[in-house]
């Protein structure tokens, strides 16, 4: 049947889908099916054995009525099973129904809470439990997220979080966990009771390693609670700057929650890295260890589908001592396809088959379209699994870097199992309705992989300076078209099948936008007349060491001078240096840099129209970009008008490609922000950025 299916589509299908088809048949099935056939001979032993066993359980695959199929009751949570068992997004309504059938659980305790028990309104009174930062005490800004942490080295703030701990624990006596967990920020200070657990500064996986500073502020709360609430523990955040297990043994009233996104097992040098991280924090001293994973679901726009690398994740962590799980994943339902599932099963029991759970998700929520739409789902774990570029925490996150996961012959060879599952379905309730909803699913797959492509056809175009001839605008042209497509199918299907692909906002995957740039280039705009007028000031990068020392030794801006205004994530080698390049112009070269903005504000000039420009070369790994953004501002400090962007494609460019925006401000506007974006490079990318120009000019009628 493999065979038959191939030869039937390929000739509909272009032949890199045919291939894709042969390739993921021949690569990809014989192992899996392998081993379903050595599931279902296990199953009629145990059949021959047990009449009983026939006898299939009831199962809830997916949230609503379409995701039951009856039979007994199945058996509760197994031995092994961790303690609690959350999944992010399937707390209401149907979902939530779902969740509990499946035997999962609240999670834990709440993780980030520091700026819960020492809030910024705190700072008149009480300053000193403020990070102190170039010599004084930092005060939280009004508005924004906490990109702050207490002063965790302070005994001052040891005191007070203990109290609050010990206050809510009197209050809530149910309450096994009360979190400590630090915020989602990167500024912790630079007092001399902070510093000696940070400076000078170590790093693990390129990111400053504070998890000696986290942890000794948590032994040392849970020292103090010893006494008043032995059997209570405090929860903390092994996360971002505080993974790496800290050099001292944890307090056992600790329970760490250790963060990772485990779907980069696809990379073996993360895999191997963290299963052994895993282990190393079971030795660590607690009694009590929990997961924290980011199993999206939400704001990917492509199935992201990793079971069998999440199987072999659990079953480390479950004998390494781990006890609790959370995951954030508001899943997509249509895309995520056996996934939820699946995970919720591992949770209550960790040494189960999944294989022999990937079989039965199939057989009996897709019935006779069983073998297509495995096959769908294989390719797309295949997809994942093969992609290119190394990983990084969160890869293609709201980023329309997801859309190289799935290239256009695997994007139909995809369409093609759909379509025979649906053939093979035909009017049958339930599968049919099934396979309609997965396929629906996916075709906004497919209109986001075609706004991509033909926005990168068109981009490529326009930084090639290509003549505005006939293919110039009909690559306009079908890039606008692909661009409305997706936006109203995706309004469309979240209104129709809200469970399909879980509401999102489209603006990350929009801000790239050429289109402006390339119709002013159509209509002869684009080019600025001799007396246009420069807006940006010290254009020239200055030679030399443009990293900035900051807090703590860490870099957390760029050394530049004047107008300019910069940001910078720390980051081990972060390199941001002034040069001279072959040709003698002056450029800013970066390297190693997580997350870096340089911007400068200035007066729109009323009645004028502009261009914003940077030329850049380099090399950008699969999910790394570089950006030239322009944002409008009113004098009362709020965005106005459309934000876009351009992007700089991935791969090697040798030859400088100038990034440009043609501008038009909106009526509202009263300044205009350029803004240069640089972020997760790789190692071994390297980017350099020559002079930016911002020009004004009037255009004549």
């Amino acid at each position: 049947m493999v065979g038959m299916l191939t030869r039937r589509k390929a000739g509909i299908l272009t032949a890199s889908a045919a291939f894709v088809l042969a390739w993921a048949t021949a690569a990809g099935h014989p192992e899996r099916r392998a081993q379903a056939e050595r599931f279902r001979h296990a199953q009629a032993e145990r059949l021959a054995a047990d009449p009983a066993a026939a006898v299939p359980l009831a199962r809830w695959f997916m949230p609503g009525e379409l995701g039951r199929e009856p039979g007994a009751a199945p058996p509760g949570p197994g031995a092994e099973a961790f303690l609690t068992r959350a999944i992010g997004g399937t707390h209401a309504g149907a979902a939530a129904a779902w969740a509990e059938a499946n035997d999962l659980t609240p999670r834990l305790a709440r993780v980030h809470n520091l700026d819960r028990i020492i809030t910024r309104e705190m700072f008149a009174e009480r300053p000193e439990l403020f990070p102190l930062v170039d010599g004084e005490r930092y005060e939280p800004p009004v508005r924004g997220r906490s990109n702050w942490n207490p002063d965790l080295g302070s005994e001052a703030v040891v005191e007070f979080v203990a109290e609050a701990a010990a206050a809510y624990f009197d209050g809530n006596p149910e309450a096994e966990a009360f979190s400590v967990g630090t915020n989602d920020g990167l500024v912790y200070g630079e007092s001399e009771d902070t510093l000696r657990w940070v400076y000078p500064p170590r790093w693990f996986r390129q990111r400053p390693d504070y998890s000696d500073l986290v942890f000794q502020f948590t032994n040392r709360v849970a020292e103090r609670l010893e006494a008043s609430h032995p059997e209570r523990f405090v929860t903390q955040l092994a996360y971002y700057w505080s993974e790496n297990v800290p050099s001292f043994p944890l307090h056992p009233r600790v329970l760490p929650v250790l963060t990772a996104d485990r779907s980069q097992f696809y990379d073996a040098a993360f895999r191997e890295e963290e299963l052994a991280l895993v282990r190393a924090w079971g030795r660590s001293g607690a009694e009590r260890l929990s997961l924290y994973d980011y199993s999206y679901g939400r704001n990917f726009l492509i199935p992201r589908i990793y079971v069998r690398h999440f199987a072999e994740h659990l079953r480390n962590a479950r004998a390494a001592g781990f006890t609790d799980y959370f995951t954030e994943m508001t899943p997509n339902w249509a895309l995520d396809g056996p996934q939820p599932w699946i995970f919720a099963r591992l949770l209550s029991d960790p040494g189960k088959d999944v294989e022999a759970l990937w079989d039965e998700y199939f057989q009996r929520f897709h019935g006779p379209a069983a073998e297509p739409m495995e096959r769908f789902f294989a390719l797309a774990e295949e997809l994942w699994r093969t992609q290119d570029g190394p990983p990084y925490w969160l890869k293609h996150f709201r980023n329309e870097s997801q859309a190289i996961v799935i290239p256009p012959g695997a994007r139909r060879a995809l369409r093609g199992y759909l379509e025979a599952a649906a053939d093979a379905a035909g009017t049958r309730s339930p599968y049919a309705g099934r396979v309609r909803f997965a396929s629906r699913g996916f075709a906004l797959s497919e209109r986001f992989l075609e706004m991509v492509e033909t926005r990168r056809e068109l981009a490529d175009a326009l930084y090639a300076e290509a003549p505005p001839d006939a293919f110039f605008g009909a690559a306009l042209d079908r890039y606008e078209a692909s661009r409305e497509a997706f936006t109203q199918y995706a309004e469309q299907l979240w209104e129709e099948e809200p469970l399909a692909v879980a509401r999102t906002d489209l603006s990350p995957y929009l801000l790239h936008e050429p289109a402006p740039t390339a119709r002013a280039w159509l209509e002869g705009r684009l080019s600025p007349p001799e007396e246009a007028e420069e807006a940006l000031g010290a254009r020239l990068w200055q030679r030399g060491d443009r990293t900035g020392k900051g807090i703590a030794g860490l870099p957390y801006r760029l050394d530049l001078p004047g107008p300019w205004r910069s940001q910078a994530e720390p980051w081990q080698d972060l390199l941001a240096e002034g040069r001279t390049d072959a040709e003698g112009r002056p450029v800013l070269r970066m390297e190693n840099h997580k997350i870096t903005a340089l911007w400068q504000w200035t007066p729109v000039r009323a009645g004028h129209v502009g261009r914003a420009e940077v030329a850049v070369r380099g090399e950008l790994s699969p999910g790394a970009y570089a950006l030239l953004s322009v944002r409008w501002g009113s004098a009362t400090g709020s965005l106005v008008g459309p934000q876009t962007d351009v992007r700089l494609p991935e791969g090697r460019h040798w030859r400088a490609v100038p990034l440009r925006q043609f501008m038009e401000p909106p009526p509202e506007a009263d300044f205009v922000l350029v803004r240069i974006l640089v972020a997760h490079q790789q190692p071994g990318d390297w980017l350099e950025f020559g002079p930016p120009s911002l020009l004004w000019w009037r255009e004549d009628g």
